[in-house]
């Protein structure tokens, strides 16, 4: 999935949130003033982990995990396959 900031203030906002996790965006909410924000993200190995960040002075912090009995190191991550169908043509990931 692919977010494209086009507020120059979210711009510098939404790089700072991907910087808190290396899964996808998945909920986004802020204060009327955008400056205090909660994240929540799509996760392979850590699904649903949800961050509070504050933009006016650049601090975060983890909320919580709705999956915390289950360990991030544990579990495999998920790859994309492509399998070939009976035809021969290629069933690519969605």
């Amino acid at each position: 999935m692919v977010i494209n900031a086009l507020d120059p203030h979210f711009a510098e906002v939404l790089e700072n949130l991907r910087n808190l996790s290396d899964g996808d965006l998945a909920h986004i909410s802020s204060d009327e003033s955008e400056q205090r924000w909660v994240v929540s993200f799509t996760h392979d190995r850590d699904p649903g982990t949800t961050y509070f960040y504050d933009h006016s002075s650049g601090e975060s912090r983890l909320l919580f995990r709705p999956l915390g009995h289950l360990d991030p190191e544990q579990l495999a991550p998920m790859t994309p396959v492509t399998i070939t169908a009976r035809d021969g043509l290629a069933l690519p990931p969605t």
